[in-house]
């Protein structure tokens, strides 16, 4: 998943934690919203290993 990939996926699933039609829906959108998080966390992190020094 690139960057841009990661930008829409939040986007929507802001849109339906926030609009979705039942409470499993919204439930399910938080989620991905939890993983996207971890997906950048994660991003970061290794980006720090790949400095020299």
């Amino acid at each position: 998943m690139d960057e841009g990939q990661l930008v829409e996926t939040r986007r929507w699933a802001e849109r339906v934690a926030e609009r979705g039609a039942s409470t499993e829906l919204r439930a399910a959108a938080r989620a991905i919203l939890l993983l996207a998080n971890e997906v950048e966390r994660l991003r970061t992190e290794l980006a720090g290993r790949d400095v020299p020094g």
